[in-house]
């Protein structure tokens, strides 16, 4: 007979050498023992830790539920549930996943300034784009140039590219959305 700890909670477990799987009686983790190797099966564990991100995520704490994401994800990398839910939480970014372009028929000495969410960041000169990662929700975007204008942006998947073309000609100014 061995004694072994539990990786989960570290309660001691005792396996008799005949023995080939062992559940802990305090947390429940299953441990394997084939051939004298120890193998751990996490799927409950991981299991209960997504159903905590989920409810989390319903009671609108989404710093808990990211920690729990990445408790899941520290153990299975790969774990289809967490990055999913992952990608819903708001501040979630895959990168960049807007392109804001400046497209004009005036010469180059027209600048565009652009505020994001009343926070004034970012002059563009003709035929300039900025790539942002914007988190999920409403986003306005003025472009000030000429004249003014507001633009509402939505941003309901982090993964989607969206591109956004300002375009200023001699009679008027368009903004286009685009969808990659």
């Amino acid at each position: 007979m061995f004694v072994l700890v539990c990786p989960n909670c570290a309660a001691n477990l005792e396996i008799d050498e005949r023995g080939q799987i062992a559940f802990c009686q305090y947390c429940g983790t299953k441990i394997a023992n084939i051939n004298n190797t120890i193998q751990i099966n996490r799927e409950r564990e991981i299991d209960n830790l997504i159903l905590r991100a989920i409810e989390f995520e319903c009671r609108g704490d989404y710093e808990k539920a990211k920690e729990y994401c990445m408790r899941v994800l520290d153990l299975e990398p790969d774990n289809i549930k967490a990055r999913e839910l992952e990608r819903r939480l708001p501040g979630y970014s895959a990168g960049p996943n807007v392109t804001i372009v400046y497209r004009s028929v005036h010469d180059d000495r027209f600048k565009l300034r652009i505020t994001l969410d009343g926070k004034t960041w970012k002059i563009l000169s003709k035929n300039e784009a900025i790539k942002l990662e914007l988190p999920l929700g409403k986003h306005r975007i003025l472009f000030l140039g000429k004249k003014s204008y507001t633009y509402e942006l939505v941003i309901a998947d982090t993964s989607r590219k969206i591109t956004v073309v300002y375009m200023a000609d001699s009679r008027r100014n368009t903004i286009e959305q685009f969808d990659d």
